[in-house]
């Protein structure tokens, strides 16, 4: 008799353990489900309505199973974006990170006219992160590297020469001398990092020269009517989400194609 009961009772806790697998396995799809609607509803608010998707990869079960995209998929999702961006379409792909939570992603949208986007989704329902991404690849680990890279401390001297160059070769060589003068106020001291060091000084310099001539610098060569941010090394056109000229390389352009 008691062997009898012993019985019935480890099949009782075997039953309600594989019950409570199921419920988590279950609660873990909805929710990833639910942040996989998400996640391509606010992507495509961004781009606009996409014709083109070039993959979403997720988890068939629990977040710390393997990934769900190879490094072969991720290169091939990349290179569909890149085609996309070639025919001027929009795009986006995406894909889970594994062993970390049901809502967390990696991916890259494009918009019609811009530069791909690295997408990131911190999960908890936090909101979407994009940053342009200038020629995209994809590290040994099927991470996505990005062409545009902040200033370390060794690049600092240089962007402020490339910044320099911009100025003379935009507004006038007699405003090199405001470049020099913003520079010499050293963010770093105040513990920023070298890239937040010189897009303080950079901002610096941008109000001085719009202090000084009355107008924004530098104006959008797409648009025309807003200037250009500076992002890790690379002028940028916060609008389309493209990159314009590297930092140094900036010219007096006319649009390179058709006005959006």
């Amino acid at each position: 008799m008691t062997r009898g009961r012993a019985r019935i009772t480890a099949t009782l806790l075997l039953s309600l353990a594989t019950a409570a697998r199921a419920q988590t396995q279950t609660g873990v799809e909805e929710r990833r489900n639910a942040a996989v609607t998400l996640l391509t509803g606010e992507i495509e608010g961004v781009t606009g309505p996409v014709d083109r998707h070039c993959g979403i990869f997720i988890l068939t079960g629990d977040p710390s199973g393997p990934p769900p995209a190879t490094r072969r998929q991720i290169q091939a999702a990349v290179r569909c974006v890149l085609e996309a961006k070639r025919q001027r379409r929009a795009a986006w792909a995406v894909w889970q990170v594994a062993g970390v939570d049901a809502t967390v992603f990696d991916g890259l949208a494009l918009t019609r006219f811009g530069d791909p986007q690295r997408v990131e989704a911190s999960g908890n329902g936090a909101a979407l992160q994009f940053s342009p991404c200038l020629r995209p690849r994809v590290d040994d680990d099927g991470v996505i590297i990005c062409r545009n890279t902040p200033v370390d401390a060794k690049g600092l001297p240089k962007a402020i020469e490339r910044l320099r160059d911009d100025v003379r070769r935009g507004v006038g060589k007699e405003f090199r001398a405001v470049v020099d003068r913003e520079a010499a106020q050293d963010s770093t001291a105040a513990g920023l990092s070298p890239d937040a060091s010189f897009s303080a000084t950079a901002a610096r310099v941008r109000e001085a020269l719009r202090a000084t001539t009355g107008a924004e610098w530098p104006i959008c060569p797409l648009h025309r009517d807003h200037a250009l941010e500076l992002f890790e090394q690379h002028w940028l056109c916060r609008k389309d989400a493209a990159f314009v000229a590297p930092l140094g390389k900036l010219r007096r352009l006319r649009p390179a194609r058709p006005l959006p």
